[in-house]
């Protein structure tokens, strides 16, 4: 079932799923053309719907988000079943203060000294469009839908999917 929302509907969708699937396959353009993605953890998807990412500037990630560049977010957790597509703008952003309170202890992993660490930055992405596809039934459920739709000759609902028109 297509359900389009817009506005605020459609910014807490955004902010719903990104921030409960976490890792996306972020996705970027390279100087042939070529898309090239790699995995990131969201930061945090901030009400407006700008969603960050921390970074460390040297990473060809950051380099590539760092003027303005298209950008593609792809996440997607097949144990839900629920799936968004986010194409946006993203920018290098070095805002200590804003570091500050997107920081969460795990990301110590990566960056050992915390926000000292050098060149520890965020990517801000702004989302221009949107598509999400959220499945609420149990595994068996679609299971035996799709089996029986294939049977019958007859297309089954599978949850809801739509455009999310961000503004």
């Amino acid at each position: 079932m297509e359900k389009n929302l817009s506005n605020s509907e459609a910014l807490k969708k955004l902010k719903e799923l990104a921030e409960k699937v976490r890792i996306c396959m972020f996705a970027t353009v390279d100087t042939t053309n070529n898309l090239y993605g790699r995995p990131m953890s969201t930061a945090k998807v901030s009400e407006d719907g700008t969603i960050w990412f921390f970074t460390n500037a040297e990473q060809k990630a950051a380099q590539k988000a760092a003027g303005d560049e298209k950008v593609c977010l792809n996440y997607a957790d097949p144990g839900s079943t629920t799936y968004m597509t986010v194409q946006g703008t993203s920018t290098l952003v070095g805002d200590k203060a804003k570091m500050k309170e997107l920081w969460s202890p795990i990301l110590k992993a990566w960056f050992p000294d915390g926000l000292e660490t050098p060149g520890i930055a965020l990517i801000k992405v702004t989302p221009e469009q949107a598509h999400y596809w959220d499945v609420d039934a149990a595994k068996l459920k679609i299971l035996f839908a799709t089996v029986k739709s294939a049977l019958i000759g007859e297309t089954t609902d599978m949850g809801k999917s739509g455009e999310l028109k961000i503004n």
